[in-house]
């Protein structure tokens, strides 16, 4: 009976000595420190961490000894030590005495402190598990170390909405508007480039049906072929997309009066203005969007026939589409 007391004990004993890793650090590094960033992210699993000064050996090869002989002589699973390797990297050596392996990393060094330790006992970490995952079945599975090892790894992330490809044409219902209430409608085509990140270029046109226009008994025929550039910023979460910028316009008007007496007449529209688009995506890289803009008229004729006012493309002109786009990779 009493053996079999002693022998329990003994096994407890061994099996809380291997659940605890040992750290040392050379300067600048504070082992104290890391040991304290360890504890944090190795503490929930009851995995100890202990502080030992480091081996004076200069050399790789007589380091990693030493750091096997530290490990045996407190029964540790591991033992990390942690140095400058280059004047923005630090290397990490992890000396894994369960399946009898050295791990040699290198890491950013942080600007902060405070990052520098916490980034570095998530790598510590990251490390242990992979390395001590090879002797998983010599672990009691509700002991610390093999809680660690067991851990489910975490769930995929869902996968992104697909970036913006470079290219993108869209098409629909498309309608542009001259003061006073002339509107012309059609089929809106737009080519969309992406230039960067959050920078789009769009060039658009419109097959505008002809409109009729009437003042003073005066009736005419307008018709408009625009041609619109504009650069936009995007701004993108998920399904949604919104962009907006700068635009310009250059267009061919040209009105006929509905008499044979009058010739008609065609001119050329130049116009400055701002665009707005909302897209969502429906699916793959099929997107829906509407688009509206407000272009000043810096060029633009006004119409009369025999002294009678009918068309003035002078003023503010209003566009609007809504329609279907394809984004290609």
């Amino acid at each position: 009976m009493l053996a079999s007391l002693l022998a329990a004990g003994l096994l407890l004993l061994q099996a809380q000595a291997l659940d605890k890793i040992v750290v040392t650090t050379a300067p600048p590094l504070d082992a104290q420190r890391l040991a304290d960033a360890l504890r944090v992210y190795l503490g929930e699993f009851g995995i100890a961490v202990d502080v030992a000064p480091p081996d004076a050996a200069g050399d790789l090869e007589d380091r990693i000894a030493g750091a096997r002989r530290l490990g045996e002589s407190v029964r540790a699973v591991a033992v990390i030590h942690a140095q400058r390797g280059t004047p923005d990297e630090i290397e990490i050596e992890l000396s894994d005495l369960a399946t009898d392996k050295t791990l040699i990393a290198g890491m950013p060094r942080s600007a902060r402190d405070e990052d520098l330790y916490r980034t570095l006992a998530l790598k510590v970490q990251a490390m242990l598990r992979a390395t001590l995952s090879e002797a998983r079945d010599s672990f009691n599975p509700g002991s610390a170390v093999g809680r660690l090892v067991s851990e489910a790894p975490p769930p995929p992330a869902a996968p992104a909405a697909p970036a913006p490809g470079p290219l993108q044409l869209q098409a629909g219902y498309g309608a542009f508007s001259f003061a006073p209430g002339t509107l012309l409608q059609g089929l809106a085509v737009t080519g969309t480039y992406s230039a960067g990140r959050r920078v789009d270029v769009a060039l658009s046109t419109a097959l505008l049906s002809s409109t009729r226009v009437s003042s003073a008994g005066v009736d005419a025929v307008a018709s408009l072929v625009p041609v619109l550039v504009s650069v936009r910023f995007r701004w993108r979460r998920d399904r949604l997309a919104l962009s907006a910028g700068p635009g310009a316009e250059l267009g061919v008007t040209s009105v006929t009066a509905i008499s044979q007496t009058v010739r008609s007449s065609r001119d050329i529209l130049v116009a400055l203005g701002a665009e707005g688009e909302l897209s969502l995506r429906i699916k793959g890289p099929a997107w829906t969007y509407l688009r509206a803009g407000a272009f000043g008229v810096i060029d633009g004729p006004r119409y009369d026939i025999e002294g009678v006012p009918v068309l003035d493309t002078s003023r503010l002109q209003v566009s609007m589409s809504a329609g279907l786009g394809v984004r290609f990779p």
